[in-house]
């Protein structure tokens, strides 16, 4: 063999040695890499190697990252929709207690904004390009509705937030004048829009947060609610949205809507539930600092039989002579007189009342809402009232103003709640301020690191049209 050939020999045995003796070769193999052959993984290693799962960050409070809620597993089939069940206990996120406040997602106020911030900026430039366009003429004006509120990356509608207010114009009162009625419709819109910010703010931060199991647990309890919904409406979708539509709605939004506040609901309580702490002293402190909320004078309803002098005047005036005031006093008397004569001859208090007396409870039998002492006008009255037991009929009370016959018709015993009783009260009241707090701080920062934008022209055509459709419902 020549010193050439014994050359080739040695570096084929070499080769295949670094195969394992064989010719399956790493490079023929489809995505496997050529690489020096690694020391085998411990069982331990492996687990340790796994990625951990992330936990929501809580950023704004200084305590240890809440519990992650405990939720069903990803893959649980979706219920049917025809059916109405409900999500086992032990499958639900944990949430707030009943002593614990939930999340209000309070408002944002625009006010708070930086001027820079709330600059109204040209409608041509705050058009998203996918948006319809949609006009109203106002005399010469044409106003665009699509591109008048923006926070961050969110365009919201005038339709957005005036059919959001449809329940609040309701309660206005009618009567009002042009200028009356648009400074209420106005300030309406404006806690609506701060409501909606705050929402569409919130829900940024919790859709950054919230891992796929949150969003499939959210997703089976919108399922939920939209059977729910069908059912009421008669087990008809079809009906269900006409009914909407009806209103002016739209079930796909009223459907976001409650997803949104779902969504916020839970980022809330679990950003700030564990952060919320609450000791014996505070509970003890807040008791002694506040000890009228936890007792109640006693209250007692009275019957009262009147015979004001200036009843009996045969003019009405201010300042009546002593002549007409002397006649007058005679009149009063003689009509108490005829009450008692009444009462003591057996016949009802409430019928002699309704008979005779000349106040403004008469038609009632005399009867007065259960008050405490320092109510009443008539101190002579409340004091003889105060100082009989339930069921007794005073003696003629005479006034400055008049005649009186007072009946106790019922005592109610002052009560004081103790400390032990009025423990789980002082916490849910103390929780819900540290709650308040630290909701409002983090609104603060989230608020300074986003860009909302309200034109003039939003407001406007918010206004005008709310007041069309305050209209229609009266």
């Amino acid at each position: 063999m020549t010193a050439k050939s014994t050359i080739c020999a040695i570096a084929i045995l070499a080769i295949l040695h670094g195969c394992n003796g064989t010719a399956d070769w790493p490079w023929r193999k489809k995505n496997v890499p050529v690489t020096p052959p690694q020391e085998d993984i411990t069982a331990q290693e492996a687990v340790q190697s796994e990625p951990a799962e992330p936990v929501m960050p809580v950023e704004s409070v200084e305590r240890p990252e809440p519990t992650k809620p405990k939720l069903p597993p990803a893959d649980q089939k979706q219920l049917d929709l025809e059916l109405v069940d409900k999500v086992p206990a032990e499958t639900q996120p944990t949430m707030a207690p009943a002593t614990q406040p939930v999340a209000s997602i309070g408002p944002i106020s625009l006010e708070s904004i930086a001027p820079a911030s709330r600059k109204a900026i040209p409608v041509a430039s705050t058009i998203p390009a996918e948006s319809p366009l949609e006009a109203a003429i106002q005399g010469e004006r044409v106003i665009v509705a699509a591109s008048l509120l923006h926070v961050n990356d969110t365009f919201l509608t005038v339709d957005d937030v005036v059919n959001s207010t449809k329940k609040q114009l309701a309660t206005l009162q009618p009567g009002m004048d042009k200028a009356q009625l648009a400074r209420k419709i106005e300030q309406i819109l404006r806690g609506e829009m701060q409501n909606q910010v705050t929402m569409h703010l919130v829900e940024a931060e919790a859709e950054k947060s919230f891992t796929e199991r949150h969003f499939a647990y959210i997703d089976r309890e919108m399922d939920k609610t939209l059977r729910r919904l069908i059912a009421q409406a008669g087990g008809s979708r079809t009906k269900l949205e006409a009914d909407l539509a009806a209103e002016g709605l739209d079930l796909d939004k009223e459907l976001a809507k409650k997803r949104r506040s779902m969504v916020t609901r839970m980022f809330m309580d679990t950003r700030f539930t564990p952060a919320i702490a609450v000791t014996q002293k505070m509970l003890w402190d807040y008791y002694r600092r506040n000890e009228n909320e936890f007792s109640s004078d006693r209250k007692v309803q009275m019957q009262i039989i009147t015979a004001p002098y200036r009843k009996f005047l045969s003019v009405e005036t201010d300042q009546p002579t002593a002549e007409q005031l002397s006649t007058a006093k005679a009149g009063a008397r003689a009509t108490i007189d005829e009450a008692v004569g009444a009462i003591k001859s057996g016949e009802d208090f409430s019928a002699v009342a309704a008979r005779l007396s000349k106040g403004i409870k008469a038609r009632n039998g005399g009867l007065w809402p259960i008050m405490p002492q320092g109510s009443f006008r008539e101190k002579e009255v409340e004091a003889a009232a105060f100082g009989m037991p339930e069921g007794q009929v005073s003696d003629v009370i005479e006034t400055e103003t008049g005649y009186y016959i007072v009946k106790v018709n019922k005592v109610q015993a002052g009560n004081r709640v103790t400390f032990e009783q009025a423990q789980e009260q002082i916490e849910a009241k103390l929780r819900q301020i540290q709650y308040s707090k630290l909701e409002q701080k983090y609104f603060q920062r989230l608020i300074s690191n986003s860009r909302v934008d309200v034109s003039q022209e939003f407001l406007q055509l918010a206004v005008d049209r709310a007041t069309i459709m305050y209209r229609k419902q009266k």
